[in-house]
This record gives C-alpha cells, sequence and structure tokens, in this order.
C-alpha cells in the first residue's frame, strides 16, 4: 500500500490509485456530460478539486463490480486500457469516447526482498512521493472538468458503458464489443500521470462538427 509515513508504493497500492482515479474520472464526466441529471450526484472534495459520484444504485453497483477486476488486472500487467464510451440513445452512435491508456513503468521501479513468510521472493515498489502524484491527478480532473468548454452539447439522451483492452482471456460473463469509432473524429489528449509503477493516459475523442 501507499502510505504518508514513508512514501512506499507497492505494485497493489498503485493498482488502487489507479481504480479510485478511474473512479472519480468517469463518475465526473458522466456529471460533466449531463448523462445523469446534478441532481443525482453527490460531491466531495479528492485531490483538492471538487469531485462529484453518482448516487444511482446502478451506476455504484456496476463501478463497484468492475473495478476490483481493473485493479487485479493492473496488478498482473495484463491490461491495456479503459475506455468509457457514451451512445446516443435513439440512434445507438458512439458520440463520445474517452480513453484510459495504462503503461507499466519499469525506469526507477525497485524489487524489494519482502520479509519472511511472505508469498514471493520481491515485490514491486517505488518511492514516488504521494503529494506529487495527486498533484498530477488534481491537474488531469481539472482538464477533465474544463472540457465542457469545448466538447459538443449533447443535446440528445445518452448512455455509457466501459470497455476494457486487456492481454490473456476476459470474464465468461464479459462480451466482445462492436466498433465504437467516432465519425469525423477530434480528439484531445489531458495531461498524464504516473505512480512511478503505472502511467495513466487520458484523452477523449468526439465527433468534429461541420460548420455548414
Amino acid at each position: 500500500m501507499a502510505t504518508e509515513q514513508d512514501n512506499i508504493i507497492t505494485l497493489e497500492g498503485s493498482s488502487e490509485m489507479i481504480g479510485e482515479y478511474l473512479r472519480y474520472a468517469v463518475n465526473s464526466i458522466l456529471f460533466q456530460r449531463g448523462i445523469y441529471p446534478a441532481q443525482e450526484f453527490e460531491t466531495s472534495e479528492r485531490y483538492g478539486v471538487p469531485m462529484y459520484l453518482s448516487k444511482n444504485e446502478g451506476v455504484k453497483r456496476f463501478f463497484d463490480a468492475i473495478l476490483p477486476n481493473i485493479e487485479e488486472w493492473c496488478c498482473k500487467k495484463s491490461i491495456e486500457s479503459v475506455i468509457l464510451v457514451l451512445y446516443n440513445v435513439r440512434t445507438k452512435e458512439v458520440v463520445e469516447r474517452w480513453d484510459f491508456n495504462i503503461k507499466h513503468e519499469m525506469e526507477g521501479i525497485q524489487q524489494e526482498n519482502v520479509p519472511p513468510g511472505d508469498s514471493g521472493a520481491q515485490q514491486i515498489i517505488s518511492y514516488k512521493p504521494l503529494q506529487k502524484i495527486r498533484g498530477e491527478i488534481r491537474n488531469v480532473m481539472r482538464q477533465i472538468a474544463s472540457s465542457i468548454a469545448f466538447l459538443p452539447l449533447l443535446d440528445f439522451p445518452c448512455t455509457f458503458d466501459v470497455l476494457i483492452r486487456k492481454c490473456g482471456a476476459i470474464p465468461q460473463k464479459w462480451n466482445e464489443t462492436g466498433s465504437i469509432d467516432v465519425s469525423n473524429p477530434q480528439t484531445v489528449h489531458m495531461r498524464q500521470f504516473s505512480t512511478g509503477i503505472h502511467q495513466m493516459a487520458t484523452s477523449v475523442t468526439y465527433s468534429l462538427q461541420n460548420d455548414n
């Protein structure tokens, strides 16, 4: 785990940070893009900025079910990206896609011997300061919040899904997905953040509107 006292971040602690970021980032996008009414969100402060979490029980159960899998795959280095897709409810068209690409860093990572009796001979740790990591995440969250300034207005009902790109087998109850291409795409890359073990790169792809 990551602790304030010694700033040691383990592989498991880093994976938990990735999961926490995804929970707040995706919920904030659902709020900013009006996928659910504003009154269905509660506000809290995290990373030094206001965060929005859905109070919808179905949404909460969805994230409670999917995030443990994502964190496990981060530990196993088998996940490549998490993708939030926004669909037009009426036409089923993909109107927006948020890509959260995960890389497993090697530079600066140390292999430390673990105490006797623990499973495994070594564990992966990072000494990157927590304050610096949270500052990097805060910068990304601010960009997500400000994205409403350039993203097209979604003036029609939308729904969402979360997709996974990973190596190896997927859980039996998970299904393959079809095309998630956006027509006339424009992509904006947000700032990246790193735990010293995982690197997260966030981007949004939306349909560029033609001026008539």
